[in-house]
């Protein structure tokens, strides 16, 4: 039987693979599907288990595990802040501003994890933009890009380069890659894209309502009513009056004399006097002036908190979130959470109904009001990509900056040198961070990325697998083989079916699977892999055409106010650039 079974694997490699796309582009996690499909190769024998899980122990997996806990340090200590605060402080124009502000985020990217990159700038930009008058809309794409391609500035800019590297030594046991190797097609995709964005700004750029400055507009969606003597619902809990289960508004707060209860619970007792405020439709006002007793109050008392927005905080769904599927009365969000929706932004628009029955998506923005402090309590939370104040008066914590930063420049100088080899470098920055208590061993340990990790570690079984199935001896014929007689041809498309890839899956399962097609069919016509393994690292991160893309696409999407299309018409132009790198360095060096 096992004989049969090993007869099969050209056949069990890509079946199993594919199976493992279709479940990623579905919306699964990219790590539980493809440790799926690499475990069950282990079962069918196609390949030994020490060989599987030999990427828990590989280079990469170490290297980007580190970096995390150094990532983490530099979070909290505000240095990127400072660096923001000051190149904008140069900025006399809206152009200079995005040249500015696009240079310095892709210069940090190029050392430090994109995602953490976007949600430092992301309050800050936001905010200057609309003290100068400027459309936040016209600065939050162009963030979320230049972070992307900054990435591309060095081996350790982005989890995926270290993936795809990884995934190559799966089929190459030797590869390696020097730390500005990828520089060469990542500086000049920069300085193109920069140039771009500032120059068509106007054309490809849209002016879109930011999300936050639509959903505080709450007052227009929301209806105070107070509770008069001898009304129905006086004296009863607000489940046995009926008030939990309105089809189209729900019960947000009540203020009572100077006391305020924000997401009263079932059993709270309703008493006369009492000023209840209701979140939801306005079609839905019907269900309140049936209850006798309940009068609309005269004085707004949420208009006059909405002036100072001091317990109002937004949130950005992250598509790892709990949240994700699931409406607020399932989850049931005020009691697990502690805070209250108030609206829900979704593509730029405010999604109406009945808030509690809406399912979560990943790039929602929720409106929320709380009492407790939400960026302390949530700071952590694998949920949210980020949660700031509305009122943006939340100050950076920057009693680390001189250290963190001390730390950063020393790491930036052994790798950039060659002094040590970069898993040296990754170990003496998270040691550092640790033992100056830049960051604690628990937040550090919380501060790793599980599902980049496993799909980090599956590369290298996954490489291995298609390497030892023989499936492109088996599939590749002399004749398919000549058609590639031109390297220049597969170079190319090695980037664009990477790139097609990584708009549907995460960019790390895309270069996996990149380097996975690609590199075996390299290995057969002997051709050097350094090209082709760069070639699928700029694809894989050539995430501009939808906010699903990437990360940082979603993150921006709802804060900017963003519909869909916006990101086709400003992205458009980078994947071209992108390409037009590729075609030219493949024409230089072939």
């Amino acid at each position: 039987m096992r004989e049969l079974l090993q007869s099969s694997h050209v056949v069990l490699v890509p079946l199993l693979t594919a199976i493992a796309i279709y479940y990623i582009y579905k919306g699964r996690k990219a790590s539980t599907a493809l440790w799926t499909a690499l475990s069950l190769m282990v079962l069918l024998g196609v390949i030994p288990a020490e060989k599987a899980f030999a990427g828990f122990s590989s280079d990469a997996f170490i290297t980007i595990s580190l970096f995390m806990i150094f990532s983490a340090g530099l979070e909290s200590s505000g240095v990127i802040n400072i660096l923001l605060n000051r190149v904008l402080s140069r900025a006399k124009s809206e152009s200079g501003g995005l040249a500015l502000f696009m240079a310095l985020s892709a210069s940090v990217s190029v050392f430090l994890n994109n995602t953490l990159v976007v949600v430092t700038f992301l309050r800050p930009l936001k905010a200057w933009a609309e003290r100068r008058g400027f459309a936040a809309s016209h600065f939050l794409i162009p963030l979320s890009y230049s972070a992307i391609v900054g990435g591309l500035g060095s081996i350790i800019g982005t989890s995926t380069n270290l993936t795809v590297v990884g995934a190559a030594k799966g089929i190459y046991p030797h590869y390696q890659m020097g730390f500005w190797d990828i520089g060469i097609l990542g500086l000049p995709i920069t300085i193109l894209s920069i140039i771009y964005m500032v120059v068509f700004k106007n054309i490809i750029l849209p002016k879109r309502t930011s999300g936050i400055e639509a959903i505080t507009q709450t007052r227009e969606y929301s209806v105070e009513y107070t509770v008069q003597k001898g009304c129905d619902i006086s004296g009863k809990s607000i489940e046995v009056s009926g008030l939990r289960n309105m089809s189209g508004l729900y019960l947000a707060e009540i203020f009572r004399a100077e006391q305020r209860i924000i997401g009263p619970s079932a059993q709270f007792i309703i008493q006369e006097g009492d000023q209840l405020l209701f979140v939801g439709a306005p079609e839905s006002l019907a269900e309140i002036r049936s209850i006798r007793g309940l009068e609309a109050s005269t004085k707004a008392k949420l208009a006059d908190d909405l002036k100072s927005m001091s317990h109002f905080y937004e949130a950005v769904i992250a598509p790892q979130s709990h949240l994700v599927d699931h409406s607020l009365k399932a989850i049931r969000f005020r009691e697990n959470y502690g805070a209250v929706v108030l609206a829900i932004l979704r593509n730029g628009k405010r999604v109406e109904g009945k808030l509690g029955t809406v399912k979560i998506e990943a790039g929602d923005v929720l409106l929320l009001e709380s009492e407790r402090d939400l960026v302390s309590a949530w700071s952590k939370r694998r949920d949210f990509f980020f949660v700031s104040r509305v009122a943006h008066n939340d100050a950076p914590a920057y009693h680390n900056a001189g250290k963190t930063a001390a730390v950063g420049i020393l790491c930036l100088v052994l790798a950039s040198t060659d002094v040590l080899p970069i898993l040296e470098v990754a170990l003496i920055g998270a040691l550092l961070m640790l033992f100056l208590k830049c960051v604690t061993f628990f937040d550090a340990l919380r501060s790793m990325d599980k599902d980049t990790l496993l799909v980090v570690a599956a590369s290298s079984g996954l490489g291995a697998a298609f390497q030892k199935s023989g499936i492109f001896q088996a599939l590749v014929s002399e004749q398919t083989l000549s058609m590639f007689a031109n390297p220049v041809v597969l170079l190319v498309l090695a980037f664009v079916l990477t790139s097609i890839a990584s708009e549907f899956m995460s960019n790390n399962a895309a270069g996996v699977l990149g380097i996975v097609g690609f590199l075996p069919l390299v290995q057969r016509l002997g051709l050097d892999p350094h090209p082709f393994v760069m070639a699928v690292m700029v694809g894989a991160s050539t995430s501009y055409l939808t906010s699903y893309g990437y990360q940082t696409n979603l993150m921006v999407k709802g804060v900017g106010g963003y519909k869909e299309s916006d990101f086709f018409r400003a992205g458009i132009g980078i994947s071209f650039i992108s390409l037009l790198v590729i075609v030219v360095w493949g024409m230089i060096i072939f």
